[in-house]
């Protein structure tokens, strides 16, 4: 990387990424016979007890006792449409060109073992893979690259992404489209993850990428360049230092439009955080952020040149620099945020700034609905910047344009201790990113992309949600394929709860069936894929646990997560659900128990009824899928 006149310049390939939400299909958690039965083909190179070889037919290849040897003979066989599980072990670098797929094909680490790859390449226009549990250790070159031309539909899922040179750990080529990194983990290296275009080229669109670790990256962890939508949704990025060549938790260049920023954690680095410049952006979100532990005199959050920007319920505190709004800018919503101290540098057009927790200013008139002061974190020092009782920042937000559910994907609480002084509806609404409330804990700073568990994009599995009884007996839901349905907050003041996307809901808010719009801020939207059938029936409680009877056409395995509601003394009341992970037999009928916490227990001694708000997530041989529930059970 070089400097001309202030502005990076690339020695190398530019690399664009596109970032679309994506369901988890975890072929790797799915037991070996299940795998076969569906089809995938077996790539063994270690030699767990099998002899492998390249000249094997797709149909012999799909028994584990007869593999193939290289991970692109597999994808070579997996066909238009199929899967590859490979087996422990190291393999050489692999090079994808072009391919006639016509869906995903999955190539995924068998469960358990570890498959360790140089590089992947992906030339030709090569589209539709999705790459799951690797670990790339890197090479002469980037560990995960596109190669500039018309590749879509692209994923890394679950890896490990590492590099002791200075090649950027994953590039993506001008022209890219449909591209998805999710929970990987990028260490070392140049840039993290580059888009590799500029002015001249064709854009690079749809780039999700969320529920990733980017750490002591070389210079930028992301570098957006002549992009059409992308999100960042989250991640978490540290160790971040200046080393000359302007590090960046995001920079963007050649500009762009459709930017979202949200629910991500940037912490502990030595240099620039959110930072537009080099280039004019249409559309940029900044949502659901913390902002903290940031030192050296690079801003966390800076912007030129940008059009409609929305700067919302953002935690921005502890920093030795701050929060820059720079020449360039019009059409600006400044909301919901605790920021220590908001400076500007230029005029800024059309301007709403409302319901900010502000410490101070800086080329800057606070409006006059902002509080100035100091908020009370529970435990700043140790990084935990939840909202402490009592303190500024609590039931003091506008509710438009605020997003349903925090950082953590909790719904808005409404304090009884706390006078309600925001405004809209509901009128309760926290400053910063994390809603104060019971139930919370320290994790929920770092918490990931749980509001928005997606599809793969261009996709995936679908379905509708039917409720046929609502009450103590049941409620069937109709699950998505692949990819399963998508929950998405959606952008409103409603008190209900967003569901975990990674078997984690903390339901809330009103009461009825959790189905497809009866949950305000979510809203399901179908995919394709053939529907399984889930269904859960005859609560009862034993020995201070709950049992609900469990049938499931196709899972093979069932994780379940949420929350107990009740009333107590005329209040609403919340306390989490936990469940291990059961193995079923598709079809048949198996009791769960569920821990209740003794508050939840009390209640339904004292009211005879409580709600039981639940994810609950199948792993079948074809994927994932994730079922939203409401139960009430009576004593």
């Amino acid at each position: 990387m070089a400097y001309l006149r202030g502005i990076k310049v690339r020695l190398a390939m530019v690399v664009a990424v596109a970032l679309a939400g994506v369901a988890t299909l975890a072929l790797r958690d799915v037991p070996d016979n299940e795998a076969r039965a569906a089809g995938s083909i077996f790539v063994d190179a270690g030699g767990h007890g099998a002899t492998c070889s390249d000249s094997r037919s797709a149909a012999d290849a799909q028994n584990q006792a007869t593999p193939v040897c290289t991970i692109g003979r597999g994808i070579t066989l997996a066909g238009a449409a199929g899967s590859v599980t490979v087996r422990g072990g190291s393999y050489p670098a692999l090079t994808v060109q072009g391919g006639a797929r016509t869906g995903y094909v999955t190539v995924a680490a068998a469960a358990g073992e570890a498959v360790t790859v140089p590089t992947i390449s992906l030339t030709g226009s090569a589209s539709w893979l999705k790459f799951q549990g690797f670990t790339l250790s890197g090479g002469s070159g980037s560990p995960f690259s596109i190669a500039p031309g018309s590749s879509a539909h692209l994923a890394l899922v679950g890896s490990s992404v590492s590099n002791s040179g200075g090649a950027d750990l994953a590039e993506i080529g001008a022209g890219t489209s449909d591209v998805l990194f999710d929970g990987d983990s990028f260490t070392g290296g140049g840039e993290g993850i580059a888009w590799a275009a500029d002015t001249s080229t064709p854009k690079i669109t749809n780039v999700t990428v969320r529920n990733s670790h980017f750490k002591n990256i070389g210079t930028d962890a992301l570098r957006p360049a002549n992009f059409d939508t992308v999100v960042v949704d989250g991640n978490t990025i540290e160790g971040l230092a200046e080393n000359g060549d302007h590090s960046d938790a995001l920079q963007s260049y050649a500009g762009g439009a459709h930017l979202t920023f949200r629910n991500n954690y940037v912490h502990d680095n030595a240099s620039e955080g959110f930072f537009i410049k080099d280039g004019h952006v249409d559309d940029v979100s900044v949502i659901n952020n913390v902002f903290v532990h940031n030192t050296g005199a690079a801003s966390p959050l800076k912007m030129y040149d940008t059009t409609g920007i929305q700067i919302i319920n953002n935690t921005v505190w502890d920093n030795e620099a701050n929060p820059v709004l720079s020449s360039g800018l019009s059409n600006v919503t400044i909301r919901n945020n605790i920021i220590e101290r908001l400076d500007s540098d230029a005029t800024v057009a059309n301007v709403t700034e409302d319901h900010n927790v502000l410490g101070g200013t800086y080329g800057w008139t606070a409006a006059a609905t902002d509080l100035r002061g100091t908020p009370k974190f529970v435990n700043a020092a140790a990084g935990d910047y939840r909202l402490a009782a009592g303190s500024l920042g609590i039931d003091v937000g506008n509710a438009a344009g605020a997003p349903a559910a925090d950082k953590a994907c909790r719904a808005r609480y409404d304090d009884p201790a706390t006078a309600n002084r925001g405004t809209g509806s509901p009128a309760y609404v926290d400053a910063g990113a994390l809603e104060f409330g019971p139930g919370t804990s320290a994790a929920d700073v770092s918490a990931g992309a749980d509001c928005a568990a997606g599809t793969l994009p261009g996709g995936g599995g679908g379905g509708t949600t039917t409720p046929t009884t609502t009450g103590t007996t049941t409620t069937t839901t109709t699950g998505g394929g692949a990819g399963s349905a998508t929950c998405t907050c959606q952008e409103s003041g409603s008190s209900g709860k967003a569901a975990g996307a990674a078997a984690s809901a903390k339901g809330g808010g009103s009461s009825g069936p959790l189905a497809a719009a009866a949950v305000a801020p979510c809203a399901k939207r179908s995919t394709r894929g053939k529907a399984g059938k889930l269904t859960l029936r005859s609560p009862s409680m034993s020995k201070g646990r709950l049992l609900v009877t469990v049938s499931a056409t196709k899972a093979c395995r069932l994780a379940l997560s949420g929350s107990a509601t009740w009333t107590w003394a005329g209040q609403r009341k919340r306390a989490k659900l936990t469940s291990g992970v059961r193995s079923l037999d598709p079809g048949k009928a198996r009791r769960v128990r569920i821990a209740l916490p003794k508050s939840a227990r009390r209640a339904l001694l004292a009211n005879k009824r409580i709600e039981l708000r639940m994810t609950i997530r199948t792993t079948a041989a074809d994927g994932v899928r994730r079922y939203f529930r409401v139960i009430h059970v009576r004593r």
